[in-house]
């Protein structure tokens, strides 16, 4: 039997690879893996970082504050705070920086439903909500200035107030 003998493989000759055409694979590979990457970076962040605090732009004009503290009138007498009335109860607060976005959350006695009421809203005859505070409504009455305060859990010593 004869043999068969095969012809041994010729390298065929290559032409040289211009450069650009080097580099563009690699380079491709190289971008679309970073891309990857700052995807990826993001949304995982986006989970597992927690988001910042709105910023709250505080109006600071000292002409239009000095304006305000000429047209006070300590001459006046004062009104004396009245106790606040019975039968109302301060379930919540929606305090804001700007007044005209508080809210006041108010239960009367007897009734099971919740009224949500903004500074100058009526709650009765003659009584409307003066200011909404951070943990306080002062409402204005017939008999002066009175000031409903959120009820404290039982065995919690009311907090100190805040010195700005």
């Amino acid at each position: 039997m004869r043999r068969l003998r095969l012809p041994p493989l010729m390298r065929r000759p290559i032409p040289p690879a211009d450069t650009a055409a080097r580099i563009a694979g690699p380079l491709a590979t190289l971008l679309v893996a970073l891309g990857f990457g700052w995807l990826a970076t993001g949304l995982i962040g986006d989970f597992l970082l927690p988001r910042p605090a709105p910023v709250v732009d505080i109006e600071r004009d000292p002409l239009r504050v000095a304006g305000q503290l000429a047209a006070l009138d300590f001459s006046a007498p004062r009104q004396t705070a009245a106790s606040a009335p019975a039968n109302l109860l301060l379930a919540g607060i929606a305090a804001s920086a700007d007044p005209r976005l508080a809210r006041a959350l108010i239960r009367r006695d007897g009734q099971p439903d919740i009224l949500v009421l903004a500074v100058g809203e009526e709650i009765s005859a003659g009584t409307r909500v003066d200011r909404i505070e951070r943990d306080a409504v002062v409402l204005t009455g017939p008999a002066g200035h009175s000031r409903l305060t959120l009820p404290q859990p039982a065995g919690t010593a009311p907090a100190a107030p805040d010195h700005d």
